[in-house]
């Protein structure tokens, strides 16, 4: 889920006056009211005022915007009440009232439609478009961009819309996605729009990563990133790292997602700019989380929820609801994960938000998967998949049918034989499994077309468990063949960089500064010693003594330069020391966690595809031949992992006796 929710509606630019900002032009305005006539300058000074609250207190501007709203309705001037309704919308927009904002722009749209006022329609069309966007209904945004696109002239308008497109299709349809920000960067670079080149080339990357080409993707985030950083746009490179960030967690290499995470978290810090700094907080969280430290991981979401609680950010709040779920889930805290995703969901719905609703579903979906709460999985990931059918979001229906298929297989694996049939359960195992391989072989066909790689890896592990339990021994095989490579391709070796080694560093900086600081308190604490001692001499005895004390201060001085030096080599030492035990640390762990484990489950699919009711299925003898290999793999990781423990007990040893 995205964290730094930008709305992007222009401040009632169907209004056709310079709009106020601050306080200051507030109180000039509240000091005008009083002396201005029921007429229609009246109208349009309420709506001055609805317009300067937005930004401070939405709810006072919805209140001058209703009393422009009524005002206009009994001069019955329509274009005052146009304009009254885009105060309003701005107003609710600013509240995440999102679907009366829309509301009240459609109402002014059909005014300014029948006045054949062309250029105001065309503004509020690019506001509700963003609008739709914002609560998923991609269908009605795309619409609304293409029936604006024709006739458009080659200007910042054109550059927008396509902008827009480019953004909305990178859920529903990524080529397509990619065809409009390659023609937005285009005519940016025809009309030497550099900003807008930035943008293309973000818009671009954006939809290379929903289709899993993470390197396109981090090519074109690094252009935008470097025109950006021509321009001085800090906020936009901020978030261009931020993509950059999740590219790198998609790929495994959460050193490198916390990396960025942190490096845009410092810039929106310098920023002040509070909802990108929760929702770097929440991306922070979310990399956590798939570290498995589940405790840091609701830290960071802990904090991020705070601070869109307190900007009145619903949707951000239901975002971390849903975040914080998904960790108790992962912790085992069912009735927890629960209760979360059911706030979460609550919230979706109040704001409209359909993409929130469909993920918050498919969660609270496993939940009950995992509880065999079986039915109650299947209804929920059905609700899901329709919402994700009725928005276009192919990728999103794929992953709801994926989890119906892992249902179905849940259910026929269950031996505990009380599941009863109905219109949703088949009855049987055969049934079951059946329509496993239905659900899971239809979500990997749109997965392979959209190359959501993740998925396709999950989607063929079970698939090769339904074929096997199946007895189609041939098929799991063939279809495992295909995940082992897949998966060894995309998780490779230069992909598994634990965080730890990016922990043990900050561990080993700070006791770097803990050190320097106590020498630093030592070397102070020495000379105010010292000054003591002088001030104490110059007082008792004589000048000659005086010459004597300060004889033996500067040996003593001396003596404390000799016993630095050989203190600052021993801190050198130690700390070395303690960089190489990290750095085993670190390898033992990602042994541990990543190839014994990798091994171990890969021995555990292929005995899964072993076809015990005919063991002389030529297949077996391919499955125990790869067994062997893997065993030999895990006989050598385990030989490393031996003598890598050995290296470091010996060096603890070593740390002992010194």
């Amino acid at each position: 889920m995205k964290f730094c929710l930008i709305l992007l509606v222009a401040f009632c630019t169907c209004i056709s006056y310079a709009l106020p900002k601050g306080q200051g032009q507030i109180d000039l305005l509240l000091k005008l009211l009083p002396k201005a006539k029921e007429d229609t300058a009246k109208v349009t000074l309420l709506d001055r005022l609805s317009i300067a609250y937005g930004s401070i207190n939405p709810d006072k501007g919805i209140e001058f915007g209703s009393q422009g709203l009524d005002l206009a309705n009994q001069l019955k001037w329509p274009v005052g009440v146009a304009n009254s309704n885009c105060a309003l919308a701005v107003n609710y927009s600013k509240l995440r009232n999102l679907p009366k904002a829309i509301d009240f722009y459609n109402t002014a749209l059909k005014i300014f439609q029948q006045t054949g006022d062309s250029s105001k329609e065309f503004t509020i069309n690019n506001d509700l478009s963003l609008l739709y966007q914002d609560i998923s209904d991609y269908p009605k945004a795309i619409s609304i961009l293409l029936r604006n696109l024709p006739g458009t002239k080659e200007d910042t308008n054109k550059l927008n819309l396509l902008d827009n497109l480019s953004f909305v299709y990178t859920t529903v349809n990524p080529d397509e996605g990619i065809k409009y920000g390659r023609q937005e960067l285009e005519l940016a670079d025809k009309l030497g729009r550099k900003y807008e080149m930035a943008s293309a080339y973000s818009q671009i990357g954006l939809n290379y990563r929903a289709k899993s080409d993470y390197q396109k993707a981090l090519d074109y985030f690094g252009k935008a990133l470097k025109l950006y950083q021509e321009l001085g746009e800090t906020s936009k490179i901020s978030v261009n790292i931020s993509n950059i960030s999740v590219v790198y967690q998609m790929q495994g290499d959460y050193k490198m997602a916390l990396e960025y995470n942190f490096k845009s978290l410092k810039i929106d810090e310098s920023l002040g700019y509070q909802n990108c700094i929760a929702g770097d907080l929440g991306n922070i969280g979310s990399v956590y989380q798939s570290l498995a430290d589940y405790n840091k991981a609701l830290e960071y979401d802990f904090k991020s929820m705070k601070i869109f609680d307190s900007l009145g950010d619903k949707g951000g709040v239901a975002n971390n609801l849903g975040n914080i779920g998904n960790v108790y889930q992962a912790q085992n805290f069912l009735p927890a994960a629960l209760d979360n995703d059911f706030k979460a969901l609550k919230i979706f719905r109040e704001l409209g938000d359909k993409t929130g609703i469909a993920n918050t579903l498919c969660s609270i979906a496993g939940i009950y998967n995992t509880q065999k709460n079986y039915h109650k999985s299947l209804e929920f990931n059905i609700e899901a998949m329709k919402i994700s059918h009725d928005q276009g979001d192919r990728g999103g229906e794929a992953i709801c049918l994926g989890n119906l298929g892992g249902t179905y297989l849940a259910i026929a694996k269950d031996n505990a034989g009380k599941i009863k049939a109905d219109s949703l359960i088949p009855s049987g195992k055969k049934a079951c499994l059946a329509k496993a391989s239905d659900c899971l072989e239809r979500a990997l066909k749109v997965c392979q077309e959209l190359s959501i790689q993740q998925s396709i890896i999950d989607l063929s592990s079970g698939l090769a468990e339904v074929y096997a339990l199946s007895g189609r021994y041939k098929d799991a095989l063939e279809v495992y063949r295909k995940y082992t490579d897949l998966k060894d391709s995309i998780f490779s070796t230069n992909n598994k960089l634990l965080v730890s080694n990016f922990e043990s560093q900050r561990d080993l900086d700070q006791r770097n500064k803990d050190i320097e600081l106590k020498d630093k308190q030592l070397r102070i604490d020495k000379l105010v010693e010292a000054k003591d001692r002088n001030r104490y001499g110059l007082m008792v005895v004589s000048i000659a003594l005086l010459l004597v004390i300060i004889g033996i201060i500067a040996k003593t001085s001396n003596n404390h330069k000799k016993a630095s030096r050989r203190l600052a080599i021993e801190k050198k030492k130690h700390l070395e020391r303690i960089a190489a035990q990290s750095k085993v640390l670190a390898d033992i762990a990602n042994i541990q966690s990543h190839d014994v484990r990798g091994q171990v489950t890969t021995i555990m699919g292929l005995v899964q595809l072993f076809n015990f009711e005919d063991t002389t299925d030529p297949t077996n003898s391919v499955i125990i031949h790869g067994i062997a290999e893997v065993t030999e793999k895990l006989d050598t990781i385990i030989k490393d992992l031996v003598i890598k423990e050995n290296t470091l007990s010996r060096s603890t040893r070593e740390d002992n006796y010194i």
